[in-house]
């Protein structure tokens, strides 16, 4: 079976996305999605590829301070190739699907 993947390492204030990397599997003949889930309910789903392009990272910090809670603390994901409505706040929960 083919697989991708996709794993995170911090990086000054953020996780950075690296798909070299092996440490999560994600058989792509079964997960096609990455479904990210906010506190407040709000989710999206953004493509495997689009998950695992680099430059894509989790932050957690912003000038060196924690994220202030408007701009989505205490995690927001942050895809620079992707609209805003991607860039989840407070985010809770990623699920591969």
């Amino acid at each position: 079976m083919e697989q991708a993947y996709v794993a995170c390492y911090k990086s000054g204030s953020h996780f950075h996305v690296d798909k070299q990397d092996q440490a999560l599997a994600i058989p792509q003949e079964d997960a096609t999605h990455v479904k990210l889930v906010s506190v407040d309910g709000y989710s999206t789903l953004v493509s495997i590829k689009e998950a695992a392009a680099e430059g894509n990272y989790l932050a957690y910090e912003w000038e060196g301070r924690p994220i202030p809670v408007l701009h989505g603390f205490p995690i927001r994901v942050v895809f620079p190739e992707l609209e805003g409505n991607k860039w989840v706040k407070w985010l809770v929960l990623i699920e591969v699907q």
